[in-house]
């Protein structure tokens, strides 16, 4: 059992450092455990949510996914005339 751990703990540290040095500063990046983390949060608030908005009303937001869709129509825009200059 130890083998399989000192396994596990090798791989860890090779992978460590093939890492690229540039990334560890970023948030989230310097360590796995920490997206790690955010994934276990996010299968959590998946698998809690319904359960704890089963007898809430919906929230009324059709105005505001009109304003963001416009806005991602505009960002989209964008990149697209961004793209087609540079080639």
């Amino acid at each position: 059992m130890s083998s399989f751990v000192e396994n596990i703990v090798q791989h860890y540290h090779t992978a460590m450092e093939a890492g690229d040095p540039r990334t560890t500063v970023w948030l989230f990046m310097s360590t796995p455990w920490s997206a790690l983390g955010l994934v276990c949060l996010y299968l959590t608030v998946v698998m809690v949510g319904p359960q704890v908005m089963k007898k809430r009303e919906a929230f009324q937001i059709n105005k505001l996914l009109v304003v963001f869709n416009l806005g991602l129509v505009l960002l989209s825009l964008y990149m697209f005339f961004e793209v087609g200059e540079v080639i």
